[in-house]
């Protein structure tokens, strides 16, 4: 069974009760995290926000490319849940790539798209199944993102142009940046998905990326204040995900904190009970930092208490996916 723990506050805000960069240092390394809170623009959309790497922002990769950045839609967004069923069925038959119906990521997608300045036929999505799968973007596709649809959770492009699109509603959105390459993937990680991360690093080694040259986001999700789940979840994602990374460091292995709490007295604020709660961004931090990543920025926002933000916990079985999507946008 998880530790019992009767802290109060959410995991980002356990340590950084502002949006003040710190630095932790574990196994003789220096891990430095980045707290942010979301600025919406364009009449509360969307929200833009870029890596961080070595203190500062990630505008441009060596060569002078500009560097791939980051995006989630907001509730103003409208619901942006990616259906391809006409053409995945076909493609799951076999029919060949140039069938794909027009309006591939349907017309709230598209419009939403354009209105970034986005031809949608550089936007590649998948059909999300709450699993670890990660595909690779690693040719020219002929047909574009109709020709490359399928099932996964994650996405790596070793190609500079495409934009990746997945969707959220309280799962935690994972952005990498190999600031060394331009490699860069865009993850969903909910609870089942948890662990997604590795199978992107893996792609990526494979590929050259080093660890420490990368630069990780871990966007707006339900937060630790809010996460409540029954016991037997929490002893699972506490059997999985629950030791540290760097053993013997006591509390401060856990730069996030832990990824499973129970909670007597829960954060300001929520509307949660006495229970046991997952920390998606905890779990995730402690994977990339064991890993060996030294660059994390972190999303405080929790999507259940921000009315800005699509939540299924909260808004029931009409809730807005939102767009986390990660590419080229330029300088945020």
């Amino acid at each position: 069974m998880p530790r019992n723990d009767t802290g109060h506050a959410c995991t980002a805000a356990d340590n950084a009760g502002t949006t003040e960069a710190f630095t932790v240092v574990l196994d003789h390394r220096d891990i430095f995290f980045y707290p942010f809170v979301l600025e919406f623009s364009g009449g509360d959309r969307y929200a833009r926000f870029p890596f961080m790497y070595n203190g500062r922002a990630v505008t441009c990769l060596p060569g002078g490319a500009p560097a791939p950045s980051c995006l989630i839609s907001g509730r103003a967004g409208g619901n942006l849940r990616f259906d391809p069923s006409p053409y995945g069925t076909a493609a799951r038959e076999g029919s060949a790539a140039g069938q794909c119906p027009a309006g591939l990521h349907g017309p709230v997608r598209e419009a939403f798209f354009r209105s970034l300045g986005l031809s949608p036929d550089r936007v590649y999505s998948l059909v999300q199944i709450h699993s670890r799968t990660v595909h690779a973007l690693d040719r020219a596709i002929p047909g574009g993102p109709a020709e490359f649809v399928r099932e996964g959770d994650g996405m790596v492009s070793f190609l500079p142009d495409p934009f990746l699109a997945l969707t959220v509603a309280d799962c935690l959105p994972v952005f990498l940046l190999d600031t060394e390459t331009g490699y860069f993937a865009a993850l969903h990680s909910g609870w089942k998905g948890t662990g997604i991360v590795l199978r992107a690093l893996a792609l990526m080694k494979e590929r050259g990326t080093r660890p420490e040259a990368l630069a990780a986001v871990l966007g707006p999700c339900i937060q630790s204040c809010c996460y409540r789940v029954d016991p037997e979840r929490a002893a699972a994602f506490e059997a999985e995900f629950g030791a540290s990374p760097f053993p013997g460091a006591g509390e401060a292995s856990y730069p996030l904190g832990r990824a499973v709490r129970y909670r007597k007295d829960p954060a300001p604020g929520s509307p949660c009970g006495e229970g046991w709660y997952l920390g998606l961004q905890a779990a995730n931090a402690g994977l990339l930092a064991g890993a060996g990543l030294r660059n994390i920025a972190y999303c405080r926002d929790c999507t259940f208490t921000d009315g800005r933000l699509g939540s299924y916990r909260r808004e029931g079985s009409c809730y807005t996916r939102m767009a986390a999507m990660a590419g080229p946008f330029g300088e945020p």
